[in-house]
């Protein structure tokens, strides 16, 4: 199968010994035709109130989950936190090459708003993204605190933004006004965010075998810890376990 992007699975209906795979319509484009596959493993985002996770998935797949398997994906807990993207004119990035010193791209803050600052332009050139000479990117990361203190606000509140962006600024230590470096933003509110109490499961299995016939396999951080070592451990457990069904 040809690899692909940007494409979300809406329903997964089992068909004639097979998963029968409907994704959901691109705004704008024709609706894709569904697909049908002899295994499926789902590295997604578990059960909670983000917009983007394994609520989203329906169909008969889901009927092959026990009650107890059913229990244990409702009681997943998660934090949240907001993370703004902050893009700045080229006249900020000595301020920002002198706060990231070196190689750094990522900076503890741990105050009452901020958890931590990425200069995500610098992070981007580092992994081998093109240098940018227009300007300068940062993201802020709030505190869980912060987040739960404001968790009925949404992204488009004005005067939590400047809070968060007024702080920033302050943080590093820009001199000139904000609105004088500031260009363009971008606000994201992680209603679920880390995993907090992941499955603890019976035979401590990273990943969950759902059905075997066909193979069903659900992956994820909700399952280890909430970290890339933790998503890179479930992912690898469920490849192998999927390659398993099939010998």
């Amino acid at each position: 199968a040809a690899l692909e992007f940007q494409k979300r699975v809406a329903r997964i209906d089992e068909d004639g010994g097979q998963w029968r795979v409907e994704p959901f319509a691109r705004r704008g484009k024709p609706k894709a035709a569904a697909e049908f596959f002899d295994g499926v493993a789902l590295a997604v985002p578990g059960r909670g109130p983000g917009g983007d996770n394994l609520n989203k998935i329906n169909g008969s797949w889901k009927a092959k989950l026990k009650v107890t398997q059913n229990r244990q994906l409702n009681n997943v807990d998660h934090d949240a936190r907001w993370s703004i993207a902050l893009f700045f004119t080229a006249d900020a990035a000595k301020t920002c090459d002198a706060f990231f010193a070196g190689n750094t791209v990522e900076r503890s803050v741990n105050d009452e708003i901020i958890h931590m600052l990425c200069y995500q332009s610098k992070k981007t050139q580092q992994a081998g993204g093109p240098e940018s000479h227009a300007g300068c990117v940062l993201v802020a990361h709030t505190t869980v605190e912060w987040a739960q203190a404001n968790l009925k606000a949404n992204g488009r509140d004005r005067r939590l933004f400047m809070q968060v962006a007024e702080h920033v600024r302050d943080v590093m230590g820009f001199k000139a006004p904000l609105k004088s470096l500031l260009r363009q933003s971008k606000v994201i509110t992680w209603k679920q965010c880390q995993v907090t109490s992941p499955i603890a499961m019976q035979d401590s299995a990273p990943c969950l075998l759902v059905s075997k016939a066909p193979p069903l396999l659900l992956a994820g951080d909700y399952f280890t810890e909430s970290s890339f070592g933790g998503c890179l451990k479930s992912g690898f457990a469920a490849a192998e376990e999927l390659a398993g069904q099939f010998q």
